[in-house]
């Protein structure tokens, strides 16, 4: 057996390895499978690392007990349409570091930790669904499958720089003294303030949607600048930029029904609601929205998330005409 762990199996194993679930048999198997490759060993030891590196993120929230007190007091059934499936927090942690080591070690790649610090690299495999961040400049990036965003960590602090492969729609916070730049393979991408979805997994596909705004779209081999606006649609031709009408105007910035947030303040995912569902949500006292979450829901109501991250955060919801507000249940901790 080699150690995968994109399998929920093996991240079964090797988590009740590190922490001592397996009884004696159970180890003594675990133990031959991981020396009969070499690999196995790295993964668990990388694990290890990780593991012990992830204490510092505090408590483990149990989310999954909040869904099924959500789908108890909704009266959903185990077989909904809309289940939810949440990593613990140290536990997603924990694999995405050690998986990050061994991605790059495999590669044969050795980058010091100043070096990689220097630098944010967000990735989604096919599993995760789409990934919603938010930017430190409040720009909100929806990332689709098997898509990568980097950007360095001083971003925004001179200019507002990232690295696209992939797919991902852009919803770029307005600054008129910072253009927003997108770099993919096939093209350079600039603009103020928009929203649009760009496509570009190599250097010859590319493609532009544009929901809101002006886009400066420049072609890496012709160099040739192309401007578009809304309701245009861009694409490559043999290395050179067409521009045509969207038939499809209706550009859902959400087009999953699996929607991950990864250590995603409360009063950030307020926003991306807002946007989407047109609900106000308003956290009292205002701190409130400064706790974070790490969560992969399979559904994309509002009202689904709403109620999980509520069980989960211990919060109270009412209603006050058209806005939703949320506080602190009394018995919960501060």
């Amino acid at each position: 057996m080699i150690l995968d762990l994109n399998n929920p199996a093996h991240c079964e194993l090797v988590t009740r390895y590190i922490t001592g679930e397996m009884d004696r048999l159970e180890q003594d198997l675990f133990e031959q499978q991981i020396h009969s490759k070499p690999q196995n060993s790295l993964v668990l030891k990388e694990m290890k690392s990780a593991w012990e590196i992830s204490e510092t993120y505090g408590a483990i929230v149990n989310i999954d007990k909040a869904w099924q007190r959500v789908q108890t007091n909704a009266g959903i059934g185990s077989e909904s349409n809309t289940p939810l499936k949440v990593r613990k927090k140290r536990f997603v942690y924990a694999l995405t570091v050690a998986a990050s080591i061994i991605v790059l070690l495999s590669l044969g790649i050795i980058l010091t930790l100043t070096k990689q610090s220097e630098w944010k690299i967000i990735q989604t495999m096919a599993s995760n669904g789409q990934l919603v961040h938010t930017m430190p400049d409040s720009s909100i990036v929806y990332l689709s499958e098997n898509s990568t965003l980097k950007y360095n960590q001083h971003f925004g602090t001179k200019t507002r720089d990232v690295e696209l492969s992939g797919e991902g729609f852009f919803d770029i916070h307005h600054n008129p003294n910072k253009p927003f730049r997108i770099e993919t393979q096939a093209v350079k991408i600039e603009v103020r303030g928009t929203s649009f979805l760009v496509k570009s997994a190599n250097q010859e596909s590319f493609e532009l949607l544009v929901a809101t705004g002006t886009v400066n779209v420049t072609s890496k081999i012709a160099n040739e600048m192309l401007l578009a606006t809304v309701g245009d649609k861009v694409h490559l031709i043999e290395n050179s930029l067409v521009k045509s009408t969207n038939t499809n105007n209706l550009i859902n910035p959400l087009k999953e029904n699996k929607i991950t947030f990864k250590d995603e303040s409360l009063e950030n995912i307020a926003r991306i609601l807002n946007k989407n569902f047109g609900i106000t949500i308003i956290f009292e006292p205002s701190d409130l929205g400064k706790s974070q979450i790490t969560a992969t829901f399979k559904t994309n109501s509002a009202e689904s998330i709403l109620g999980v991250i509520c069980e989960t955060m211990q919060l109270d919801v009412r209603r006050v005409e058209d806005r939703t507000i949320l506080t602190r249940k009394v018995h919960a901790n501060p």
